[in-house]
């Protein structure tokens, strides 16, 4: 997992801090795709564009890439296209290595990525034949067994899909995403299908992607993201007219619970699995005050969260959270008038009460943390420094710490890019994925995916 995508905020305050923290960390590019004028998805922080209907986007069955009319139906699904495997790039004895032989091919980015077995599962998009960046999506699946060779595959059951997040749980692999067969470009003699929305497919010890049946709530809401922890699947984001904060929790994606008592978290910003049950952090708004406060709470089964003890932290956001043989970490990043942003790390025993931790080389200065990861020895956090001089562009660092408390810089990660999009850790090491978004002119869009890998025996501090 360890998508990196923005989150909503109701308070127009906090709009330029999402637009910042939505610049991730990335290389050099493995491909470079340059397309047409159209409607923009509002992905990209570094490229502002005009945004598409608030309805989620892309289709998810297979079929024609004509333009469907008032009565189409999603199309059936024909036999999916393999792309090679790339070659395996050699480790080097630096601590990310640079994957320059990843099978992006036409694909605009990788949204998702989870560890699977022994190796990893990637997902992502490209354009529909025939059209560009802003006109319909297809989805994209990569698979490696080892996080340094991969081979891609496009499944027909994800045309006109925009896949956002995939998890694992036991033989099974699940993606969430969104179905939109209509773009703006399209015009008013598109028409949805009833399938137009969030949706759930599955794919069981390696067999045939299925679509699941959509749950009603979650298919005209949104979500944030996605969690596979304590036997369950977990999915955070909101729905209804007042765009209120959910959680739903299913064991097999078919059948879900859901739930709004969560203590008011708005929105819900990173969830995980702990033994005291599940543990989520979000933000609220504080009382008599403009600033937003910090929140966690735990859950037992995801039905009710209770919140707990956390330092007092204002404008805080935690961006991911994991759990590991030491204890719990969450890491994300704090915004100040004077200072801008500084990364931030929390350490907990049992996810019941929280303290903040720090950088002992003080590197948590102007950067934004965006994901971590456990490992059997320790804890790697990802995140971005902004490039002052490009507006949207940054450069990589990730950091290390033995107990989850004390933490110093491991290495950079990526030279320069727009997005840290995903990340994961699997048996064998790290893999991470960067974009690079380019808008030369008001016509083109260049869109660059990085891969890197960082080998097990690689993350380790002196």
């Amino acid at each position: 997992m360890g998508r990196l995508k923005p989150l909503r905020f109701r308070e127009a305050g906090l709009v330029a801090i999402l637009a910042f923290v939505a610049i991730g960390c990335g290389p050099t590019a493995s491909v470079i795709t340059t397309v047409g004028p159209g409607p923009g998805d509002g992905r990209s922080s570094a490229i502002p564009r005009p945004t598409a209907d608030a309805r989620p986007g892309a289709s998810s069955e297979p079929g024609s890439s004509t333009e469907p009319g008032p009565t189409d139906a999603l199309p059936t699904p024909g036999e999916p296209t393999p792309i090679p495997l790339s070659s395996p790039t050699p480790f080097s004895g630096a601590v990310w290595q640079p994957l320059p032989d990843f099978p992006s091919g036409n694909a605009f980015e990788v949204t998702g990525v989870t560890a699977f077995g022994a190796g990893f599962t990637a997902v992502g998009f490209q354009q529909v034949p025939g059209e560009d960046f802003f006109g319909r999506r297809q989805g994209v699946v990569w698979q490696s067994d080892d996080g340094r060779a991969w081979q891609s595959t496009v499944h027909p059951i994800f045309q006109f899909v925009t896949p956002e997040e995939i998890v694992a749980l036991g033989d099974s692999l699940f993606v969430f995403g969104t179905i939109e067969v209509c773009d703006l470009s399209l015009g008013d003699e598109c028409v949805e299908p009833p399938e137009a929305g969030w949706a759930v497919w599955r794919s069981t010890a390696g067999g045939a992607w299925e679509r699941l049946p959509q749950h009603a709530q979650m298919q005209a809401g949104t979500i944030d993201g996605v969690v596979a922890a304590n036997a369950m699947l977990i999915a955070y984001g909101w729905a209804g007219d007042n765009a209120q904060s959910v959680v739903w929790t299913s064991s097999d994606g078919v059948n879900w619970a859901s739930t709004t008592d969560v203590v008011e978290m708005d929105p819900v910003t990173a969830m995980t699995g702990a033994d005291v049950g599940l543990v989520a952090f979000g933000t609220r708004l504080a009382s008599e005050a403009v600033d937003l406060e910090l929140v966690a709470a735990v859950s037992v089964d995801g039905s009710r969260f209770a919140q707990v003890g956390t330092p007092a932290l204002p404008a805080a956001t935690v961006q991911s959270v994991t759990s590991g043989p030491l204890g719990l970490v969450a890491v994300g990043d704090a915004d100040d008038l004077n200072l801008g942003f500084t990364g931030i790390t929390l350490y907990s025993a049992d996810g019941l009460s929280w303290t903040q931790t720090a950088a002992v080389d003080g590197s948590f200065v102007n950067s934004s943390i965006m994901s971590v990861h456990a490992l059997p020895h320790g804890y790697v956090a990802l995140g971005l420094v902004p490039l002052l001089d490009e507006f949207g562009i940054a450069t990589g660092v990730s950091w290390m710490s033995r107990d989850g408390q004390g933490w110093q810089t491991l290495a950079p990660l990526g030279d320069r890019f727009s997005q840290l999009a995903a990340s994961a850790v699997g048996p064998a090491g790290i893999v991470a994925f960067t974009v690079t978004e380019e808008d030369p002119d008001d016509e083109t869009v260049v869109s660059t995916i990085s891969a890197w890998f960082a080998p097990i025996e690689a993350l380790s501090l002196p």
